[in-house]
């Protein structure tokens, strides 16, 4: 028989105890303990012997081991060892010579006070509203779908207040550097030597507004939910359990610094039972785990998790999906609960948040009433587990002074273990007793295999070992006495946060744990996660553990190492591809299956297009990755508009891995060169070259960015005109005027004409010839040069080239017909044929989104023109068009077979001379380029059977009719001086349903311009 152990947390102490060895046996103990950090039913035992029960209890009453001048658990007066045994007998935990009280066995002992230097919760470095992925901002709660919905019209920020998450964080944020400050003056006041009044009546006060500041942001809450006051129903118990009257400033003298902090926490976990939702902890940001990760990955569905631990009791209900299997049905502590609440504990909006709220974790027993376990007991828990399915067991226990002992190697490779342990990953806690494994562990073939090991230490809040916690050391598992590659222990050693951990108290409340046993747990939960998203992965237990050791943020020294083994766990890590480089995208052109390169999956998330097309679409792409034997899938978003949206194919409902989508875009940024862009500038004025009563020859000037210049031909009398020249030149296309600026063509900002301004940017040409009965026709041509190469514009030397993409070719020909139907209005009708040659619609795809053999597009653009006085002019043009696609070589990607059906239009009202004679303001009113119907298809290979891995070819259709229109609303003003070679303006813009690379959204902008040309 074994004696278990456990670790207590109570008040601020930790009680570890490992029994010493009976015979040739070990002690198998849970490596965490009763972890009731700071209060609660504190029965170390259980049953009829409890250590801490009855009429003397050893933390209440006048008795207390905890108080007084001689401390139990320090110094060289120990309660518990030696002769002066508190539990002596043939029954004693703490017999001989280990005590568990003294020297460094503290949960708050050393680095762990969690509200000081840069391990505060709330201050400093570590903060549980960490970054830019804060829990709390705006009004949607990343942890749920929907919005918070806090109690009828109340909200924790007083009456009336608003009832937005973000309110929690800025409480939060202001109280963290005002606790900071109160530690600080009572630290001050516990070191003086002679009289602290002073400093304590400052700290009393202090805590005093800390109490009114907390009820003014709590109080209506508090009030709603218990029919009393912020003081009677919170405060006046919180400290009174802490033994502070505030009235009497001499009883904080009470307080150690270790108490202090845990007061503080108190004040935190207590005010946030009343918000209405789950409590970030310190540990979430530390191993890179967010909720929005676990939505994605499928909150542990199809996962099935094996826990051998204590009993859970029936009144705890933080586990939804909680399956008793067997084992001794006798009561313990809540080590069992509080290690099932860190993998599994529901997402609702009360206490602790698991990391795979939907698993089902099966939950064996092995511990009798006398608090032990057998080797028969544990084996045959991990054999039960086996039989119901259980793809991972988390073990939280150990034989003390041991990181991995021989006795439970030898039951883990019992040849009688269930066939299905072979597809079971072992999840095992390192142990709390501060100790270097120096001794090897004999691994043998049968059983589970050494490759679906995983040993579990803990870290502190600062990613430091922690005191407590158990290292590999050189030891090795061998076999037949010989230390193979890959074998050492601190090749299956990592490490997860392990201190002061929120979980459950097994009654339906929370409290704070310290322990490996709450380190294990953490990886157990990010097993789920793998197990759930890729279910195949559940018969593939190595494969599973080497992507826990592969995407360890390595700590300590480089490499695997002796202390830290393979590093921290990092859960988004381990759902994302192991490496970009590596990874496949599938698809079948022709009969021929085709895989596209990382190269080119980074072109295709690097270039959104004219239209950001991936982005306001919502396109993703599947990519596969290899390892060991099988393989996963990931789903990428490349549109922040799937962020949190599921895709149903072939029966299969998955989300889209929103987390794969920054990392991919931060690998790729890695393999692509930097692009210049440019904006549009107002045409330059003319100067005439030469001319006569026939015929007038005059230049444009360009501004060398936009326009290198275009040449003008009229003759005198109007009858024909003719321009070209390099550059942006497509607004003198228009026999009409009214539009003239180069933004007015842009597909994105304007809405004239946008498939003249997609082939805008090369050589274009123009003519025009004047025709009978008021009439003029136009025809016209203009190519873009954007060929994804940089030039100096002075020497002409190539600065930069980009070999993936080369040149987007588009060639756009143009012919109008304008009516002057009377002095004041003309009338314009033409015709577009945009032909692009590896594009649509301005969007150029690469790689695995290649457009090769582009697309053609007509359009017809109607144009009006109407000068009510001298000054005041208005102009209007509309335009529809219809895009098929040409034949796509080698690309997945094809326009659908009725095209793109699109649309343009603005409204421009011009005054000049609005102040002087060269002023000029104006008012647009555009809608830019509006996909109105149609979609694009893309045929991938993806997985088709999520539960066996099993892959196929799936066509899917991405519909191009955005939700909103996106309007666009400027003003304008202009004034130019000397001739207009130097001009000054100012304007404003309002964008409705705007789409980039951020997502829809309004916009609204400001500025002025200035140029001089000489």
């Amino acid at each position: 028989m074994w004696r278990k152990a456990l670790l207590l947390s109570v008040a601020n102490v930790a009680i570890c105890s490992h029994a010493a060895a009976q015979a040739d046996q070990g002690t198998i103990t849970p490596s965490g303990g009763d972890i009731s950090a700071f209060g609660g039913d504190i029965s170390a035992f259980g049953g009829d012997i409890s250590a801490f029960e009855g009429d003397i209890a050893a933390f209440t009453g006048d008795i207390s081991a905890f108080g007084g001048d001689i401390s139990a658990f320090t110094g060289d007066i120990s309660a518990f060892e030696g002769d002066i045994s508190a539990f002596g007998g043939d029954i004693s935990a703490f017999e001989g010579g280990i005590s568990t009280f003294e020297g460094d066995v503290s949960v708050f002992h050393g680095e762990i006070n969690p509200f000081r230097a840069d391990i505060s919760p709330f201050y400093g470095d570590v903060s549980p509203f960490w970054g830019d992925t804060s829990a709390f901002w705006g009004d949607v709660n990343p942890y749920y779908a929907d919005s918070i919905e806090f109690w009828g019209d109340t909200s924790p920020f007083g009456a009336g207040g608003d009832p937005v998450v973000g309110g929690l964080a800025n409480y939060w944020e202001s109280i963290g550097p005002l606790w900071a400050e109160i530690n600080d003056t009572w630290d001050r006041a516990a070191n003086l030597v002679g009289d602290n009044r002073i400093l304590l009546n400052q700290v009393a006060d202090d805590l005093s507004a800390m109490v009114e500041s907390g009820s003014i942001a709590w109080g209506d809450t508090i009030l709603f939910q218990t029919d009393d006051d912020f003081k009677s129903s919170f405060s006046d118990d919180l400290f009174a359990g802490f033994g502070i009257d505030l009235d009497d400033s001499s009883t904080l003298n009470d307080l150690s610094g270790i108490e202090r902090s845990a007061f503080f926490l108190a004040w935190y976990d207590g005010l946030m039972a009343f918000s209405g939702m789950d409590q970030v902890d310190h540990w979430m940001p530390q191993v890179n785990w967010a909720p929005a990760i676990t939505q994605d990955q499928g909150e542990g569905h199809d996962a099935k998790v094996g826990l051998l631990d204590m009993r859970i009791a029936e009144t705890d209900h933080n586990v939804e999906y909680l399956v008793d299997v067997g084992g001794y049905d006798v009561d313990g502590n809540h080590h069992g609960a509080a290690v099932a609440s860190i993998i599994a504990a529901r997402h609702d909006g009360e206490g602790s948040m698991g990391i795979a709220p939907r698993a089902t974790v099966y939950h064996y027993n092995p511990f009798d009433e006398t608090g032990t376990a057998s080797h028969h007991d544990v084996r045959q828990g991990i054999q039960k587990l086996a039989e119901v399915g259980a793809n991972v067991i988390n073990m939280s226990l150990g034989v003390p002074g041991h990181t991995f002992d021989q006795e439970i190697a030898n039951i883990l490779t019992d040849n009688g273990l269930n066939s299905n342990s072979n597809n079971t990953v072992i999840v095992a806690a390192a142990g709390n007793d501060g100790a270097i494994q120096s001794t090897d562990v004999e691994w043998n073939d049968s059983g589970i295999q050494l490759s679906s090991l995983l040993i579990v230490g803990s870290v502190n809040p600062s990613d430091g070992i922690s005191y407590f916690s158990n290292r590999p050391g050189t030891a090795c598992f061998t076999t037949n006495n010989q230390c193979e590659e890959g074998n050492r222990m601190m090749d299956r050693f990592l490490v997860a946060p392990g201190e002061l951990i929120l979980v459950s108290d097994n009654n339906g409340g929370t409290t704070r744990a310290s322990g490996t046993s709450f380190a294990a747990p953490i990886v157990t939960g990010t097993i789920s996660l793998l197990h759930d998203r890729w279910p195949w992965l559940q018969q593939h237990a190595d494969v599973t553990a080497d992507i826990i050791l592969q995407t360890a943020e390595d700590l300590g020294a480089p490499g695997v190492d002796e202390v830290y083994g393979h590093g921290l766990i990092d859960v988004e890590a381990s759902q994302s591809p192991l490496d970009w480089n590596d990874l496949e995208v599938w698809f079948n052109v022709g009969g021929t299956s085709t895989s596209m390169t990382t190269a080119q999956l980074a072109t295709a998330a690097v270039d959104q297009g004219t239209l950001n097309l991936w982005e306001a679409q919502g396109a993703s792409i599947y990519a596969f990755e290899t390892v060991g034997d099988t393989h996963r899938d990931f789903h990428v978003p490349l549109s922040s508009l799937l962020d949190g949206q599921t895709a149903t194919a072939n029966g299969n409902t998955e989300r889209f891995q929103r987390h794969t989508e920054q990392r991919l875009l931060d690998w790729a940024a890695t393999q692509q060169p930097t692009t210049s862009s440019f904006t549009s500038t107002q045409n330059a004025p003319s100067a005439v070259v030469s001319g006569n009563n026939t015929w007038k020859l005059s230049f444009t000037p360009g501004d060398n960015v936009n326009s290198w210049g275009a040449m003008h031909f009229e003759a005198a009398n109007g009858s024909l005109s003719m321009v070209s020249g390099q550059g942006a030149g497509v607004q003198y296309f228009s026999s009409l005027s009214g539009f003239d600026q180069i933004n007015d063509f842009n597909p994105k900002f304007g809405g004239v004409n946008p498939m003249l301004g997609l082939a805008t940017g090369g050589a274009f040409s123009r003519v025009s010839v004047a025709m009978p009965k008021s009439m003029r026709l136009s025809f016209g041509r203009t190519n873009t040069s954007n060929d994804q190469r940089v030039q100096d514009v002075f020497t002409g030397q190539l600065l930069m080239e980009d070999t993936v993409f080369g040149s987007r070719e588009a060639t756009a020909t143009f012919a109008e017909m304008a009516f002057e139907t009377t002095e004041r209005l003309t009338l314009g009708v033409g015709f577009t044929h945009l032909r692009e040659e590896d594009g649509i619609l301005g969007a150029q795809g690469a790689g695995v989104l290649t457009m090769d053999g582009g697309s053609r597009t007509d359009s017809v653009t109607m144009s009006a023109n109407y000068r009510l006085t001298k000054k005041l002019e208005l102009a209007a043009s509309m335009t529809g068009s219809t895009t098929r696609g040409t034949a796509h070589n080698n690309s997945p990607l094809t326009v659908g077979d009725n095209g793109l059906q699109a649309s343009a239009f603005q409204m421009n009202a011009s005054y000049r001379a609005l102040f002087r004679d060269a002023d000029r303001l104006t008012l647009t009113f555009a809608q830019p380029l509006h996909i109105e119907q149609g979609s694009l298809a893309y045929s991938s290979v993806q997985v088709v059977d999520r539960q066996t891995g099993e892959i196929g070819e799936v066509t899917e259709q991405w519909d191009l009719v955005s939700g909103g229109r996106h309007l666009a609303y400027e003003a304008e003003y202009a004034i130019s001086f000397n001739e207009g070679l130097m001009s000054v303006g100012a304007f404003t813009r309002y964008d409705q349903n705007d789409v980039d690379l951020g997502g829809a959204h309004d916009a609204y902008s400001i500025g002025t311009r200035f140029s001089v040309k000489y």
